[in-house]
């Protein structure tokens, strides 16, 4: 059996999902050179924080205790500025706020004034170091992000038209068929006098390879809608417009025709449930729902969970028969394709067939058999209740694509869900091999006592607030430890408590989780946020000023190309006819002069 604890192997892992995506690698480069600007902040931040504590070693030495003797962790005045270590994690602690006023209070008990020492601290550290600490990764960062952007679209197009010459490497005379001869490619042996040579891909041949080419479903039937209205002939330009479609995210499909009935009878109901504002009808009945529920509960909260006939569960009832009448008939009168056609129809059919199911079970279980009419608390019941209730809060959530500015922040919030998992990949890398050294260096260090109820601890402390289960006994806790540090609320009962289990040199472990996680990881990940939501406001206000009215927001995702897209500069097809032109293999014509003063505009 291996008796190794520690094996470097495991650290080693991590780097084999790093290699396996492109993105994953482009975002780790932005943030390696993104760290040397951060330093000279850091160094500010750093130097702020040495000047304070040595400050507050002068100053609040002698304030909580007289004396030269440090009390111990058992008193009520636990000294915060005794040595220089204590000062400097104590101001670190309090930069995050998070041991904010507990640190003040000894020193403001004693003198009032002392309040505009951690003020002033607070003030310059906090909102001012930290803030512009932001400013700088996110100006850094999104530079650097933006300039990899940049070459990858350079790659890309240069990877298009280099594919355009490959399938057009027959000279193909587009003089009688190319309609807008303008756009069209050709040979600079045109300048010399002879008839110039136009070349193009044949339509066919660019379906046939769209349809044997690896790419995302989406892309390809984009690609081929737009094959499909082409001439017979793609000229370089319009073979790159159509290609570009592979950067584009999901298209928003066309909605399926209601059938409507014939029967005026069934015609009037039909137009009233397929509506463009029964919509609005229905939000507000499940609002009503939402409210009348939440008065009950606050009222009366003790029989709202507890009997099987209480008003809560009447109230609910009856809107649930609603909800289960509304649905077919939405469905009927707008079709199955109509309705399913939105999401927001999907999850309100879940939701609806999940209130029907827990009223088929209440029905069953408690009407059925009156004996249990008699029982005041139930445990089935109970769960019943809250999970009928949970329900009934979901179908709420409709509401949410119904309104342009909530639509807007949850769209963009799909849209950060799916173009960071590159930095997901990292922030996952991260984790695992801190939690990897953390089991290393601090396994077995924490073990709860015995009998724990039996014994008094410090206000405040490890021990008291009954952190036992935040260890590092395990990889699964070293996760949640590491996590409850990256919030940064309370971390200061684990420097403290983790220094006296295994020694004052486990709190560099900390710190250095909090460097990484917090002052890097947090704020990459408002940055991000950041550019994802202005890149999304800037559209819905330039659809808002063309639609003239309130315009909205796209439900399909958005990929990371089309984030950047609106700061990305497209190359010149003039460089990039140039550039392929000294490939060895390609044989590619060198664009006339004509060609580069008329038509070397964007591709």
């Amino acid at each position: 059996m291996c008796q190794y604890s520690f094996r470097i192997r495991r650290l080693i892992r991590p780097f084999f999902l790093l290699q396996n995506s492109s993105m994953m690698k482009k975002t780790f480069d932005c943030i390696r050179r993104t760290l040397p600007e951060v330093f000279s902040v850091l160094m500010l931040l750093f130097l702020h924080l040495y000047f304070f504590s040595l400050f507050g070693m002068l100053l609040f030495k002698d304030v909580d205790k007289p004396g030269s003797v440090k009390p111990s962790p058992s008193d009520e005045g636990v000294s915060y500025f005794y040595a220089l270590n204590d000062s400097v994690l104590s101001l670190l602690v309090l930069l995050t706020t998070a041991n904010n006023p507990d640190v003040m209070m000894p020193a403001y008990d004693k003198h009032r004034l002392s309040a505009l020492f951690f003020i002033l601290f607070v003030f310059i550290g906090t909102f001012c170091c930290l803030n512009m600490l932001t400013a700088v990764i996110f100006n850094q960062f999104r530079g650097y992000l933006l300039n990899s952007m940049g070459s990858s679209l350079r790659r890309r197009r240069l990877a298009v038209l280099a594919a355009f010459w490959v399938l057009s490497r027959d000279a193909i005379r587009l003089n009688e068929v190319a309609e807008d001869r303008e756009e069209a490619d050709w040979d600079c042996d045109g300048d010399r006098g002879d008839p110039p040579i136009y070349y193009g891909v044949p339509t066919n041949l660019a379906r046939t390879v769209v349809v044997k080419a690896t790419m995302p479903s989406h892309s390809r039937a984009a690609i081929l809608r737009e094959l499909d209205t082409a001439s017979s002939h793609l000229t370089s330009r319009r073979f790159s417009e159509i290609l570009s479609l592979l950067d584009s995210g999901r298209s928003v499909r066309d909605p399926p025709p209601i059938r409507w009935a014939t029967r005026p009878l069934l015609l009037l109901p039909q137009r009233v449930f397929a509506h463009s504002r029964y919509i609005y009808f229905s939000l507000l009945v499940s609002l009503l729902n939402v409210i009348c529920m939440s008065v009950l509960i606050v009222v009366r909260q003790d029989e709202a969970f507890g009997l099987n006939n209480s008003a809560l569960l009447r109230i609910n009832a009856l809107f649930t028969v609603w909800y289960v009448i509304e649905l077919p008939l939405r469905i009927a009168s707008l079709g199955p394709r109509k309705f399913f056609y939105t999401n927001a129809n999907t999850y309100d059919c879940i939701v609806t067939l999940g209130l029907f199911a827990m009223g088929c079970w209440y029905v069953i279980a408690f009407v059925a058999q009156p004996h249990l009419q008699q029982t005041s608390q139930s445990a089935s019941l109970y769960f019943l209740t809250r999970f009928l209730n949970m329900l009934i809060l979901l179908r709420l959530l409709r509401l949410i694509p119904h309104v342009s500015s909530m639509s807007l922040v949850a769209s963009s919030m799909l849209d950060l869900f799916s173009n960071m998992r590159p930095f997901a990949g990292i922030l996952i890398i991260v984790y695992y091999i801190f939690a990897v050294l953390g089991v290393a260096l601090f396994e077995g260090v924490v073990q709860p006592p015995a009998n724990v109820s039996s014994i008094v601890y410090e206000c405040g402390s490890f021990e008291q607030l009954n952190y036992w289960g935040n260890n590092f006994n395990e990889f699964s806790s070293a996760l949640v430890v590491l996590w409850d540090v990256m919030v940064v609320n309370n971390w200061g009962v684990f420097l403290k408590a983790f220094s006296r289990f295994s020694g004052p040199w486990s709190q560099l472990y900390f710190v250095a989780w909090w460097l990484v996680s917090v002052i890097v990881g947090v704020n990459l990940f408002v940055a991000l946020i950041l550019e994802n939501f202005v890149c999304r406001w800037d559209r819905w206000s330039q659809q808002r000023r063309g639609l003239g009215g309130a315009g909205e927001p796209s439900e399909f995702g958005q990929s990371i190309h089309e984030v950047f897209r609106g700061s990305l500069v497209e190359p010149d097809e003039h460089e990039l006819r140039v550039e392929l032109a000294s490939h060895a293999y390609l044989k590619v014509p060198l664009p006339s002069r004509q060609y580069g003063a008329s038509a070397g505009g964007d591709l």
